[in-house]
């Protein structure tokens, strides 16, 4: 089994899980579930192969800089520029809170898909522009 065809199985385990849960259910089946998703996980993520986990890291799913930083602070400003040069587009710089607390963010951006590489690594819409 391929690393795409577990984590299609993850998430189709996921699914049935969060509709059992949602409907009167019986305790056994969503257990038995539960222990499946379990089993999947550690083979999945633990036992893998080094070219498997080359494939996790470069997943398009993957989360990615703006994924934690929209889940896990409230009220960030994204910073754009040094006033010297230009925006770098391959980084994420930021005034946030954390806990009611105010931080600073830096974090590198990747791209999901070939367009968004292209425009954070380059910073364009084209690599020759």
């Amino acid at each position: 089994m391929t690393v795409t065809e577990k984590l299609e199985a993850l998430q189709h385990l996921h699914d049935q899980l969060n509709q059992l849960r949602n409907e009167p259910a019986s305790i056994s089946l969503i257990s038995e579930l539960e222990e499946q998703l379990h089993q999947l996980q550690h083979e999945a993520f633990v036992n893998c192969s080094a070219w498997d986990k080359v494939q996790l890291a470069r997943h398009s799913k993957r989360p990615n800089a703006m994924t934690y930083i929209q889940a896990m602070f409230t009220d960030f400003i994204e910073l754009h520029g040094d006033r010297q040069s230009k925006d770098d587009a391959s980084m994420i710089t930021g005034l946030a809170f954390f806990m009611g607390r105010p931080v600073t963010i830096v974090a590198q951006a990747k791209g999901r898909d070939m367009q968004e590489n292209i425009l954070r690594n380059f910073g364009m819409n084209s690599p020759e522009g």
